[in-house]
């Protein structure tokens, strides 16, 4: 009797131990299945003209940006500055470093939140390209240490099985001079040593930072960087682009790397003369029509989407393709034939872009018209309240190009 007993004993012990380890959600080496940690995508790669995923499938990227969050423009933005370093210099002047900084805190809290990540992976799209500038990273010590809001988007993303490209649309310096690059006073980002080493600097911390990150499509170097455009050979945006590749490869040998061409197929060498392995290039298409064709026309649009589709096929190596930005304006039928020739190629694209300030446009997939921000003269409380009043949900609806891709995806209520 005690032999059978103890046999018990062993039993129940043994099975109780069994099943306070199978439930056991914390070990690492084997997740529960609802650990909100779990990866929902393959990581991506590049394979000849094509980008597969673990299991060798090919995927074709479908996206948008999330343009006017963390890089402001006043055109399609709440707000009148010129650029965003006049913004950040005139608010710190009038309140504060620590006040201006809580401003911009309420307008990103509000500009992108979690439902932005159901209302585009509901759209049918797959992928979100996120530009953001090298404040956006900077610490106190002006270290790049800063990641609460690419972490948020990767995180959301992760939880909508959404890609996310990481673009550095801001480098120190400027790359262009231009708006979008927030800051419209230089151009002494290729010019100037200490802000090209930053920038490879940079780019080992992010892709430090996400390089465990199966959500993270890749690493987008640099947006439109038309402040040397092919002034000289070679062209120093390849000497930046091999640097920055290189500084990433030491931490992440994972991820695919995008180099931008400004704007045409040759202003981007073969991958081989710089030994660039699992590489992505990416053009931006903005057919802004000529003296003698309207930028709505859509025997010209159609033009020029041909030709850059015979471009990409006329290169001598092979590479992944991708549309990073383009519009077609407000002609629908040129919508449609863009992106049916894009994915007929296998090319895959993020349009320009998730939302803009304006009573109808083609350009985003929200439109709006929540109040401006006057930075010189609005008071501290009226520029929280205008920046903290531009959810999606509550100044913006949807478009004439929300209601294309609806349709084009073939979204159903529901």
């Amino acid at each position: 009797m005690k032999k059978l007993f103890s046999l018990l004993l062993t039993a129940i012990l043994i099975f109780s131990l069994s099943a306070a380890f199978a439930g056991c959600g914390d070990n690492p080496d084997n997740p529960s299945p609802d650990d909100s940690k779990t990866e929902t995508l393959l990581l991506l790669k590049a394979s000849g003209n094509d980008l597969v995923d673990e299991d060798g499938n090919v995927v074709v990227i479908k996206g948008v940006n999330l343009g006017g969050w963390l890089v402001q423009e006043s055109w399609m933005c709440p707000t009148d500055a010129k650029d965003q370093k006049t913004a950040y210099s005139v608010l710190t002047e009038r309140f504060g470093k620590a006040k201006m900084k809580e401003l911009f805190k309420i307008y990103e809290d509000n500009y992108i939140v979690a439902e932005d990540f159901v209302n585009i992976k509901n759209l049918g799209f797959n992928c979100v390209r996120i530009p953001f500038t090298f404040w956006n990273l900077q610490d106190e010590q002006e270290d790049y240490t800063v990641f609460d809001r690419l972490d948020f988007v990767v995180e959301e993303c992760r939880k909508n099985g959404l890609y996310v490209i990481l673009d550095l649309h801001g480098a120190k310096g400027s790359q262009n001079g231009r708006d979008h690059s927030g800051d419209t006073s230089q151009v002494e980002l290729f010019d100037d040593k200490t802000n090209w080493d930053d920038m490879v600097y940079l780019w080992s911390m992010v892709a430090d930072h996400f390089k465990d990150s199966n959500t993270v499509l890749g690493y987008d170097l640099l947006n439109e960087p038309e402040g040397k455009l092919l002034i000289s050979m070679p062209n120093p945006q390849f000497a930046f682009y091999n640097d920055c590749y290189k500084a990433i490869r030491e931490m992440d040998d994972r991820h695919i790397i995008i180099m931008e061409a400004v704007w045409e197929t040759y202003c981007l060498p073969n991958p081989a003369d710089y030994e660039w392995e699992n590489v992505m290039y990416e053009y931006h298409n903005y057919g802004w029509g000529d003296a003698n064709h309207d930028l709505n026309d859509f025997s010209y649009q159609k033009d020029f989407v041909d030709k850059k589709i015979r471009d990409y096929k006329n290169l001598k190596y092979s590479v992944p393709k991708f549309i990073g930005e383009f519009t077609l304006f407000d002609n629908y039928d040129a919508w449609k034939y863009a992106i049916d020739s894009y994915l007929e190629n296998g090319i895959g694209y993020t349009i320009w872009t998730y939302k803009v300030v304006a009573k109808t446009s083609a350009w985003g997939l929200y439109n709006g018209t929540p109040e401006k921000v006057n930075i010189e003269s609005d008071s501290y409380e009226e520029i929280a309240a205008k920046w903290g009043a531009v959810k999606t949900s509550e100044s913006y609806h949807t478009s004439p190009t929300y209601d294309f891709f609806k349709s084009y995806n073939g979204v159903t209520e529901g």
